[in-house]
């Protein structure tokens, strides 16, 4: 990459009057990563302080660094013993990603990107929406909890939603690459941190809200505002949102008089509203794992077929058909190629060896996601539902006893389990879960994840279902500070020797 000027970069927030130029070639925010003359970007963050950080960057080669303002002004200092500069900037949550977008000369003006929220549902949009474009001869790009990259090229992501910085770094790779579109999962902690500022998104989707990230949200007031930021905070375009969802109903109602809101329902009593482009789902006949739907809709009416499994995949699917839609994609071809349509792995994921039973992966891990899982699991269960799941260490506490008692209620059996522990004891995270559950009938208490996926295996009859909540596509596990490599779907397929 070319080298650019510093002071040219930061020319409104600075006064480089009497500074030399310094040229940076690239803009870092992980201090290990940091190499000769790059600019390192010291982040406060949700667990730690990129300032405690800055000494090793520039032992690694830092020329500068930038940093946040504890006063209400931006200033600078000059670091005698390194020789280097180190700017602090007032309001730098605001400004950082307008910052990054010009370093890399705005990438996201010259792609067409998407924005897609919710509390469940994102990724299984991000990924029909890239899917199916590519179907059609479209080049799609994506950033979501299940990787980074163009689809069938993608890299492990740590997060639902990147830094800034790493956002606009891809979006440039994405133009330089010939993206067509970018589908990119925004989760409500990007948007409070104002991560996403300054990416310029041609449509935004809402799936639905539900009972998740109280612990950083502390209400859930504070977490539909923090999604609605999206659809006021933006000069998008389309929003297309699911109106069966109350909160979107609600959204759909505020924003219609001043934004082009498309609304996907399968409530018929809805269609009187509508003023611009819109789409009813009116029908669905199932012929084994295919599903016939008959739809209305603005752009004119058909009949899909599909195989996704899943009723609930069906509201993220019509989703999916709105946002090419608004994109102008073609009706004919997106409903002639509908039945091509996959889930992403570990989204309703099958797993069967003729003499065991089925395994169902889900990613699964809020109330609302545990309980729609669990009712579809039933409809290919002939003997008992197993449900092995267990919830995140330092997260929301809130939805523990919650997700609990789903399971007794929607499952025969239950394992609890760990899932990815942080810093958490397992025996608190146990406590929390236990309190949901007021009978302890056919429930397992089986921390080590391996060894309750082998008992339910195990003592499971070919006719039984045994789903596998929380991680899904993941192949790590999260203990400490140690990162162990772990996937719920390569056990079971090593298990059943599949």
């Amino acid at each position: 990459m070319k080298k650019k000027i510093l002071n040219i970069l930061l020319s409104k927030y600075f006064d480089f009057s009497k500074l030399p130029y310094i040229y940076i070639s690239n803009i870092v925010c992980d201090s290990r990563l940091v190499k000769k003359n790059n600019l390192f970007v010291a982040i406060k963050g949700f667990n730690t302080n990129g300032k405690y950080f800055i000494h090793d960057a520039i032992l690694n080669g830092a020329i500068a660094v930038l940093t946040y303002s504890n006063i209400n002004k931006s200033y600078y200092l000059f670091n005698k013993k390194h020789k280097i500069y180190i700017f602090y900037l007032n309001k730098f949550d605001i400004f950082l990603p307008k910052i990054i977008s010009k370093f890399y000369n705005h990438p996201s003006k010259k792609l067409t990107c998407v924005g897609i929220t919710g509390t469940n549902g994102k990724t299984t949009v991000v990924d029909i929406c890239a899917q199916w474009a590519n179907l059609l001869g479209y080049k799609s790009g994506i950033l979501s909890t299940i990787g980074n990259g163009f689809y069938n090229n993608l890299f492990t992501s740590l997060n639902t939603t990147v830094s800034s910085i790493e956002l606009q770094c891809k979006l440039d790779f994405f133009y330089k690459n010939k993206a067509d579109f970018v589908f990119i999962e925004v989760s409500s902690h990007s948007l409070i941190q104002n991560r996403v500022n300054n990416i310029f998104f041609s449509s935004a989707v809402f799936t639905n809200l539900s009972l998740d990230h109280l612990d950083y949200h502390i209400s859930m007031k504070n977490y539909e505002l923090a999604k609605f930021k999206l659809f006021t905070n933006f000069n998008i375009k389309n929003l297309i949102i699911n109106i069966d969802d109350s909160i979107g109903f609600n959204w759909f109602y505020k924003l219609l008089p001043i934004k082009y809101v498309i609304p996907v329902t399968f409530n018929s009593k809805y269609i009187n509203l509508f003023k611009y482009r819109w789409i009813y789902i009116k029908r669905i006949e199932y012929y084994g794992f295919l599903k016939k739907i008959y739809f209305f809709s603005s752009w004119g009416n058909g009949i899909i077929k599909l195989f996704l499994a899943g009723d609930f995949n069906i509201k993220n699917f019509f989703l999916s058909f709105a946002t090419l839609l608004s994109l102008g994609i073609n009706l004919k071809d997106l409903i002639d190629s509908s039945k091509y349509l996959l889930l992403p792995k570990g989204r309703l994921e099958f797993f069967k060896n003729r003499d065991k039973s089925l395994i169902i992966v889900d990613y699964a891990h809020t109330p609302k996601a545990l309980k729609n899982i669990l009712i579809e699991s039933r409809k290919y269960c002939l003997g008992k539902l197993w449900c092995i799941f267990g919830c995140t260490g330092n997260r929301d506490k809130n939805k523990r006893p919650i997700m609990g008692s789903i399971a007794k209620k929607y499952s025969d059996l239950i394992i609890i389990t760990n899932d990815d522990l942080y810093f958490e004891n397992e025996f608190s995270i146990l406590k929390d879960i236990k309190l949901g559950i007021n009978n302890f009938d056919n429930v397992y208490i089986i921390l080590d994840r391996i060894l309750a996926i082998k008992f339910a295996i195990k003592n499971s009859s070919k006719d039984d279902v045994i789903l596998i909540a929380g991680k899904g596509h993941e192949n790590f596990h999260f203990i400490s500070n140690k990162k162990i490599k772990y996937s719920d779907r390569y056990l079971v397929t090593k298990l059943l020797e599949i």
